[in-house]
């Protein structure tokens, strides 16, 4: 009886083995696969914020010919915005304090209807980074405009990748650049991102 259960009792054979391999193989490249696709949504919709932001900015300067922010009249359409000192640029970067003119443009381009949400609340972008949404006027790299806020701690090739969808891909010029001008985050030769940091989008 023994050896009648022996001669039952068989492993797998090469092509099972063979079989087995390539069904993990496939399960593992498939969640790899879907990993990417998720990227490159996220990547995609990330994209399209600096387009929703300017067309937001712009429309605020159609309608009341002023800066959101900086505008010296928005608090007498809403109560709860203070009014900017109406120089002509959004000043402050941190959006720490809700006085400062980079938080009000966010909260008046949200009062006017020209952006989603309320307030100058802390957004996420790409996962697994946060920034405060904020606008303001600065100079990176020669270039004087209003910029996107800075967009913190972004996974070098996640910032390269976004930088290819909106821009020329290289850190330290176009419409997105690295807030550092330093070669440890940035590049200034190959113009390539090195190393997690924190990005601007110009919007006008």
């Amino acid at each position: 009886m023994n050896i009648d259960m022996k001669r039952n009792q068989k492993g797998f054979t090469l092509v099972e083995l063979a079989i087995v391999l390539v069904i993990i193989g496939l399960l593992i490249g498939g969640v790899l696969k879907g990993s990417e696709l998720i990227q490159g949504a996220e990547i995609k919709a990330a994209a399209k914020e600096p387009d929703e932001l300017r067309s937001a900015y712009f429309g605020y300067l159609d309608r009341y010919n002023k800066k959101p922010g900086d505008d010296d009249t928005q608090n007498s359409r809403w109560s709860d915005v203070a009014n900017g000192d109406g120089d002509g640029r959004i000043e402050g970067r941190t959006c720490t304090a809700d006085t400062e003119e980079s938080c009000l443009a966010v909260r008046a381009l949200r009062y006017a209807g020209f952006l989603k949400g309320s307030g100058s609340e802390t957004v996420p972008r790409i996962p697994g980074t946060f920034s405060e949404l904020s606008i303001y006027g600065a100079v990176y790299y020669g270039q004087t405009g209003t910029w996107q806020g800075t967009l913190a701690q972004v996974a070098e090739q996640d910032a390269a990748l976004l930088d290819i969808k909106i821009d020329d891909g290289k850190c330290n010029s176009g419409a997105m650049v690295s807030t550092t001008t330093g070669g440890t985050y940035c590049d200034q030769t190959s113009g390539e991102y090195v190393a997690d940091y924190n990005y601007v989008i110009k919007i006008d």
